[in-house]
């Protein structure tokens, strides 16, 4: 028998005979955090996929970093004061993955994923042509971090049970395990590398995705978009570091979310910080990501027109608080918008007619936001309906034209040139 305290496994024997297994330190972190024997498979452990948990292992190689620090270390917490600087940041390299993660491998995960590549990542996107900016980062990023993988099935989960209400929706399973994953990851932010921020970046972005798809009220989106604006502009000034691919598949999704929000303005959220007041806002919308393949994935090519939106927002508020006494500066601030909007004819390198008919909705949707926007739910008068209710009754019937025209089986498609045209004179 071995004298206490001694034996050949490496284990520790008390006086009172009781053996101490010495706690591993090649496990997963998320193992250990939990007290729990990993049993060390790669790169997702069977008790992180049991429990449905982000499965997050040491750095290669045996190098560490602050965020790879044990979860027991007292220092493992602790933030530099120059861990922000640039010169503490390798620069960011996503590879290509060679293959499927093991979370999409199952057979309902990967028919979740296979929805997700063929069908709601086309319509998330205005433009995939060509390249589907979602499969070639998203997808890409998701290779290397459980929450982004969670995240896309949460989407894809979402959109199925949407088009089939009898479908089993498990978005909200996936949701959860993402934010779990992203909470953690957030409080970590300055001692993460800059690869995990790209990570974590994409996974909240993602997220906002599917709170949009769900249509969350709750101001899960607001909260999430207020911190994205805040990490996004700090990898900005570090941009060196960063591939400018990715920050600028980052910036529009951005930008396009802030945007897009001010039209909820009735809901108990207050609005995005923007800056309507900085005419330079249309000419930055246009140039971001000019030249990229990816250009217009999120705006199409209706940069101007969404850059409108703020404005409308803006004058709705003050309208708002005018009452029923019209100011000539407001009515000015609405002849101008209403003229911005008329006079839109599209990009002049725009021959894509997928595109101009894309155009001409959100044309006539703005209109028709610009007059709610404007006018409220106030009845009309003989002289609004005469200057303005005819406005709205067209625009609302020329949406119902072009969503009519748009549907592929629609014959008069093979004309679509002519009848845009014939639409733009009426």
């Amino acid at each position: 028998m071995s004298p206490p305290g001694n034996n050949q496994q490496g284990q520790t024997q008390t006086q009172t005979g009781v053996v101490l297994v010495p706690r591993s330190k090649t496990g997963c972190f998320t193992c250990r955090r939990r007290h729990k024997k990993c049993d060390e498979i790669r790169p997702v452990c069977a008790g992180c996929v049991r429990n449905q948990l982000l499965c997050h292992w040491p750095a290669p190689n045996g190098l560490r970093d602050q965020t790879d620090s044990s979860p027991d270390d007292p220092g493992s917490e602790s933030v530099s004061a120059n861990s922000d600087s640039e010169g503490c940041l390798s620069p960011a390299v996503i590879h290509h993955p060679t293959a499927l993660p093991p979370l999409f491998r199952n057979q309902r995960n990967g028919l979740l994923f296979q929805h997700f590549a063929n069908v709601t990542s086309l319509q998330m996107a205005s433009r995939v042509y060509p390249e589907n900016a979602y499969l070639t980062y998203n997808v890409r990023m998701a290779a290397g971090c459980d929450g982004l993988q969670h995240a896309i099935l949460a989407i894809s989960s979402c959109h199925v049970s949407y088009i089939h209400s009898s479908s089993t929706d498990s978005s909200l399973d996936h949701y959860v395990v993402a934010l779990r994953g992203l909470i953690h990851a957030i409080t970590r932010w300055k001692s993460c590398s800059a690869v995990d921020r790209i990570l974590v970046v994409a996974t909240s972005l993602a997220l906002c995705q599917y709170e949009v798809l769900n249509a969350n009220t709750q101001g899960s989106l607001y909260h999430h978009l207020r911190a994205l604006k805040w990490m996004i502009s700090e990898m900005q000034k570090h941009w060196r570091i960063y591939d400018q691919d990715i920050l600028g598949f980052f910036i529009e999704q951005y930008q396009y979310l802030a945007i897009v929000s001010h039209i909820g303005f009735g809901f108990s959220l207050k609005p995005l910080d923007w800056n309507v007041c900085d005419n330079r806002t249309v000419g930055s919308l246009t140039m971001l990501n000019k030249g990229s393949p990816i250009y217009g994935f999120m705006f199409g090519r209706a940069h101007f027109l969404f850059a409108l939106i703020p404005r409308i927002h803006t004058l709705a508020q003050q309208r708002w608080h005018q009452g029923q006494y019209l100011t000539a500066e407001l009515e000015a601030t609405y002849s101008t918008l209403l003229s911005e909007i008329t006079s839109w004819y599209g990009e002049e390198d725009d021959s894509d007619l997928g595109y101009q008919l894309a155009g001409r909705i959100y044309q006539q949707s703005l209109l028709m936001y610009l007059y709610t926007a404007f006018h409220g739910p106030q009845p009309p008068t003989p002289t609004r309906r005469c200057a303005h209710l005819d406005d709205f009754h067209v625009a609302f019937s020329r949406v119902w034209i072009l969503y009519d025209l748009g549907n592929p089986e629609n014959p008069a498609l093979e004309d679509l040139d002519r009848l845009l045209d014939q639409i733009s004179d009426s």
